[in-house]
């Protein structure tokens, strides 16, 4: 994992509950995707369609 990726996750772990953060990476892995931005892209549809 890069440093990036690695910071990157930590910020959405420190935003979001573990278990959003886990299956937005299960989500994607079962789509076949293997894309860290298609892992933010879920997680920030989780985020903008919090009250």
């Amino acid at each position: 994992m890069s440093p990036f990726i690695s910071n990157s996750l930590h910020k959405w772990l420190n935003e979001m509950e573990d278990d959003l953060v886990t299956g937005a990476m299960r989500r994607t892995l079962e789509r076949n995707k293997t894309s860290w931005n298609y892992v933010k892209s879920i997680m920030e549809g989780y985020r903008d369609s919090d009250p």
